[in-house]
């Protein structure tokens, strides 16, 4: 009934747990688990066989490394299931994750959406809604765009393989790719389910994202944001004000992260730009399109990068108590 799809690189200190915890699953006899090793240079391609040998649920390629997209592609190619999942290999799930999403969705929509559980490495938080929430595409893509009740991951959602039909990851994008994955499959559905329980858990990187300097790839999500506002403004034209406050939260947080990671003169010119388009955004129509949690991160963006940066570790370090 499930095609789950797992991109596979260089994971063999986390997959045991994913793999494991997908076998502990109470309707494990309803799963197609796909594993895409993509070129994996430790010990997880042998761990993928290990598993593939051991139980007929589970399928692997193995692929020369070409990127999460391209490894999430191959998954989507092959799977067969009624519902396609996607899991990261370093996260793992509760064991009734699956039915739980199944027996959710009494109504049969298009796409299902659960909560999960931030873990870092001294605690848990829980992100999960207060109650549940059934949505037609325009109000679906209307919470998208706020970024609230129905988040931008992937992992944490069933996608009905018959309505998403076509639907690729974007190579392109190196970051973000998963967001315009979901806008895309926004603009096809019909309904979406959002239910009130967090059984996934996502493993939070609290290395510093700055270890090895700005990256061009940050850029990328400043792409995915200027193009989901075009199409908006294309396809939905009464959201685009808000499709645009979204743009400015993308806006904000990559020229926060320019200022902290010391960008070198390469990306100078970039980061004056994010601080002009800044600085002219209409402040009472972020207030209108914006969350108090946003629109404070934004005039803090305004003031000063090093303020935001401040405000958004308090605030944002986004699944802390």
């Amino acid at each position: 009934m499930i095609s789950v799809i797992i991109p596979i690189y260089n994971a063999e200190k986390w997959l045991r747990r994913c793999l494991d915890s997908i076998v502990r699953q109470t309707i494990f006899c309803k799963l197609e688990v796909i594993l895409i090793d993509d070129g994996s240079v430790d010990s997880s391609s042998h761990i993928i066989d290990e598993y593939v040998s051991r139980y007929s649920s589970f399928k692997a390629l193995h692929i020369e490394n070409q990127g999460v997209s391209n490894a999430r592609n191959q998954g989507i190619d092959i799977a067969i299931g009624e519902y396609l999942a996607f899991i990261d290999a370093d996260d793992y799930i509760d064991n009734d994750y699956f039915e739980t999403l199944l027996n959710g969705n009494v109504d049969e929509a298009d796409i299902v959406c659960s909560g999960f559980i931030a873990e870092y490495s001294g605690h848990s938080v829980n992100r999960c809604v207060g109650k549940q929430y059934r949505f037609d595409q325009e109000q679906a893509i209307e919470e998208f765009l706020k970024g609230s009740l129905i988040d931008w991951n992937i992992w944490n959602k069933l996608f009905k393989k018959s309505k998403i039909k076509g639907v690729y990851f974007d190579s392109r994008f190196r970051i973000a790719e998963d967001k315009y994955f979901l806008f895309q499959c926004l603009k096809r559905v019909h309904s979406v389910q959002v239910l009130d329980n967090c059984k996934y858990h996502y493993i939070m990187n609290e290395t510093s994202a700055c270890h090895e300097g700005f990256s061009s790839k940050k850029l990328d999500s400043l792409i995915v944001a200027e193009l989901i506002s075009k199409e908006i403004g294309e396809y939905y034209p009464s959201k685009h004000k808000l499709a645009k406050s979204m743009e400015m939260d993308v806006v904000c947080r990559v020229y926060g992260e320019m200022y902290s990671c010391n960008i070198t003169e390469e990306y100078k010119s970039v980061f004056n730009r994010l601080k002009k388009n800044i600085r002219q955004y209409s402040i009472a129509e972020k207030k209108k399109y914006s969350n108090k949690k946003h629109f404070g991160a934004f005039l803090a963006a305004r003031i000063h990068p090093k303020l935001y940066n401040f405000l958004k570790n308090d605030m944002k370090l986004q699944y802390k108590n």
